[in-house]
């Protein structure tokens, strides 16, 4: 359970930065492109959700991971859906 202890409180600190005024300023600090950053925060707001939805290492809360799996797909909609095929395929 600590593994997803850890996840659940890595994946929501990188999921809750802002889109708008976190992106330039975490691509200047990092000299990272803003589209990796972009698609590093759909996948953390994806792994996220789908913690909240089966409540590994957090209370279940299907509400908030319908907001964070909206977030996934708003960010990155290519990454969300690639992921989620792999959710199907239960290969994640």
């Amino acid at each position: 359970m600590k593994f997803f202890t850890k996840c659940v409180t890595f994946s929501k600190r990188i999921a809750d930065y802002d889109e708008v005024h976190d992106i330039p300023m975490i691509a200047q600090v990092t000299d990272c492109l803003p589209e990796f950053i972009i698609r590093g925060m759909a996948m953390a707001s994806f792994y996220h959700a789908r913690c909240l939805q089966l409540g590994l290492g957090v209370t279940k809360d299907e509400a908030t991971a319908k907001r964070y799996y909206s977030k996934a797909c708003r960010l990155n909609p290519a990454l969300a859906d690639e992921l989620h095929c792999l959710l199907i395929r239960q290969r994640i």
